[in-house]
């Protein structure tokens, strides 16, 4: 009796914590596929969660659902907190989603839904959010275009220590900060580190393309990305679809380039979602779009010109300072991530 029961005890073991963490996704989803028809959208975005959880990332498959979960709630009860969850969703989704290879149905769904939450939240009264970070950024866009200073030292923008520290270590976020830890970040001062990151990258990316001290930019470039070798950028040429390429062979491609003259602009730089708190506590996600004018000239004729609009991921770190006499003080740092084409002029 003795041995069976400790095969017993043995086999219960294995059955429950034996599953792979694909395996623990996927009954996940298929769980919160059956929560989402039988109209439980609460429960099958608690399912989509911990599948998320057991992956350590996500995927179209389980952004496609959750959008439609997330949706189907606003329509029945409408809260800042759904749309906010809801746009942050569609943006990953299209960030992440090679809309050439993707279902073609499904990803249309999903512009519709775009659409129809867009029309939804101009009915809200709740619009006061976006307001002050559209402003900040646009004030960013008058500031950020001071010339094509290629040798600045990109690890220093986006950097600022916290500000309004107190003892509560709760995490909120309302119309204009976002509490850190024990420090709030106002929104305007977000917007504005964003605007210039971006800004900062189309310096650099025309100081590349002209082969200009290509060595220090580079460097320069993937601080934006705080080094991530894995950041995917999504570029177009011509009639050509879009395509994918690793960050540093992006950049690899656009000294190759056979142009004298290059002009890089962002502008109309607008968040799409709030920033969205992620796993480990410190990081805090959200998307923006913007349109880059681009133009290449080759003996003094413009030989390429194209305006792209791009979704570019945000990634805001809460991090550590040291001040003058070596004591640490509490600060965040932006970071760019993830670019993809939504739509493109030649």
């Amino acid at each position: 009796m003795k041995y069976r029961l400790l095969f017993l005890l043995s086999f219960v073991w294995t059955c429950t914590f034996g599953q792979t963490s694909q395996e623990i996704a996927v009954s996940c989803y298929n769980n919160a596929e059956t929560a989402y028809n039988n109209g439980d959208y609460a429960g099958a975005i608690t399912n989509l969660d911990k599948a998320q959880a057991a992956l350590g990332s996500t995927n179209s498959k389980i952004l496609f659902l959750a959008i439609n979960a997330y949706h189907s709630q606003l329509k029945n009860n409408y809260t800042d907190d759904l749309s906010t969850k809801e746009r942050a969703a569609i943006g990953q989704f299209i960030s992440m989603t090679d809309k050439n290879s993707y279902p073609a149905d499904k990803y249309q769904q999903i512009v519709a839904i775009k659409a129809d939450l867009e029309d939804i939240m101009a009915t809200q009264a709740n619009s006061g959010s976006s307001g002050g970070q559209q402003q900040a950024v646009n004030n960013s866009n008058n500031e950020g275009n001071g010339g094509n200073n290629g040798g600045n030292n990109a690890g220093n923008n986006g950097g600022n220590s916290g500000s309004d520290q107190n003892s509560s270590n709760a995490i909120v976020q309302d119309k204009e900060s976002i509490r850190m830890g024990n420090f709030a970040v106002k929104k305007d001062d977000i917007a504005k580190s964003v605007g210039k990151e971006i800004q900062q990258m189309a310096q650099y990316t025309a100081l590349l393309c002209e082969k200009k001290r290509v060595d220090e930019v580079t460097k320069n470039t993937m601080a934006l990305f705080n080094n991530k070798e894995d950041i995917l950028v999504e570029v177009t040429s011509g009639k050509k679809p879009p395509y994918k390429n690793r960050i540093r062979t992006y950049l690899q491609r656009l000294v190759q380039l056979n142009y004298q003259h290059v002009t890089v602009t962002n502008h109309e730089i607008q968040f799409m979602s709030d920033l969205t708190l992620q796993a480990d506590g410190v990081t805090w996600k959200g998307y923006v779009t913007y349109l880059q004018d681009f133009t290449a000239t080759k003996d003094n004729r413009v030989v390429y010109s194209d305006v792209t609009k791009k979704t570019a991921e945000i990634t805001v770190r809460v991090t550590e300072d040291l001040d003058g006499e070596g004591q640490k003080h509490p600060a965040w740092r932006v970071f760019l991530g993830n670019i993809s084409v939504s739509q493109s002029e030649s």
